[in-house]
């Protein structure tokens, strides 16, 4: 004990916990050899488990970056009323199916619009058996659509899924995180959007607002080894015949250089085609552009919409079954259907595996 902490105790002041008033010592740094770094690689590299990722819904984006990965950041850009937050949505629930444990935190939408999106698109059993987006937000329901509805709820999982965010700062959404991820297994944080947050403190500059904010939730999810998807607006430019690209994110260019991919989304103008003649994009549908892929490849896909029932659907690898013999909830294919096409020679799907990425730098379509 020390000459203060004696003379504390002498007056009565000394405080009961032994911990008060030290200081704390910053973590010493680790640094690591070349042969730290080779052996980790190595160890990767013959390991035969896989990475516990979260996968998107789409098998060419799974492909194309491995899925969402741990650690790793998305942002997701699109223009107003394109659907990110019924992507969201889609993004959330097959990674429910998939065993994941998802987080919605919502800034703009209430829990009743992201539930009706739900139901949309889990109710979705096949391509004639769903539910239509305006009987269900004009409340006239037929009795198979309330049939359905029972069935959704009947299977609905358990589990922590959306967190209500509206009103808050960036600083509690951080905290919040924090402590929610510290306590609940959860493997993918989806912001639904960048462009509602703002911070405690009076900032000056708006884009530096929405960047300091961004970099306490990303250091928040990374941190701890999970991965975040933030959704972020889109600025349209002169040229909006042009299919969107990085630079038009409206929030900021801190964001998008801090992302391991950046995803732009729109529709096409016209057909988007491949170095092999295959049409990749078709005009006038949702599409997604990997502008930007730290560890992947950069290219186009089309997504999959239901414009009855208003929701993304899962596009499947026609390789990986064929003919499964129930459409699974939410899958864009059913036997009642044309069965998909066969998958071509080794060959060719290893050269359009190459040619993916020259879309970036090619231009295409309306790009």
């Amino acid at each position: 004990m020390s000459h203060d902490d004696n003379d504390a105790a002498m007056n009565g002041t000394l405080h009961e916990d032994p911990a008060a008033g030290t200081k704390t010592v910053a973590e010493a740094p680790r640094l690591r050899t070349a042969h730290d770094l080779l052996a980790g690689a190595m160890s990767r590299a013959f390991s035969r488990e896989p990475v516990r990722s979260c996968p998107t819904g789409h098998h060419e984006l799974d492909e194309m970056t491995g899925g969402i990965l741990p650690g790793w950041c998305w942002v997701v850009a699109a223009v107003t009323n394109w659907g990110k937050s019924t992507f969201a949505t889609a993004l959330a629930d097959v990674n429910l199916r998939a065993g994941r444990l998802p987080l919605i935190v919502s800034l703009e939408d209430a829990e009743e619009i992201y539930a009706d999106r739900l139901l949309l698109r889990r109710a979705r059993r096949a391509p004639n058996r769903k539910i239509n987006a305006d009987n269900l937000r004009l409340r006239r329901l037929t009795p198979d659509e309330l049939q359905l509805v029972t069935e959704v709820v009947n299977d609905a999982e358990r589990k922590p899924m959306f967190l209500d965010a509206r009103g808050r700062k960036g600083e509690w959404i951080a905290r919040a995180l924090e402590h929610t991820l510290d306590n609940v297994p959860v493997d993918l944080v989806i912001l639904d959007y960048l462009g509602e947050v703002r911070s405690g403190k009076r900032q000056q500059d708006r884009r530096n607002e929405v960047s300091e904010m961004a970099a306490l939730i990303r250091g928040a999810v990374k941190s701890r080894n999970r991965s975040l998807v933030m959704l972020s607006q889109i600025t349209i430019d002169d040229d909006a015949d042009k299919f969107p690209r990085m630079h038009q994110v409206r929030d900021s260019r801190d964001v998008v250089n801090a992302a391991e991919v950046v995803a732009m989304c729109g529709i096409p103008k016209s057909d988007v085609m491949g170095k092999d003649g295959r049409v990749k994009a078709r005009a006038g549908e949702r599409a997604m552009l990997l502008e930007k892929v730290k560890q992947g490849r950069k290219g186009m896909v089309q997504l999959h919409w239901d414009d009855e029932a208003a929701c993304f659907v899962d596009v499947e690898d026609p390789r990986a079954s064929p003919e499964p013999p129930e459409p699974p909830l939410g899958r864009s294919w059913s036997p009642t259907e044309k069965a998909p096409a066969p998958p071509p020679p080794h060959w060719q799907d290893a050269a359009e595996r190459e040619d993916l990425g020259g879309f970036a730098q090619e231009g295409f379509g309306g790009i």
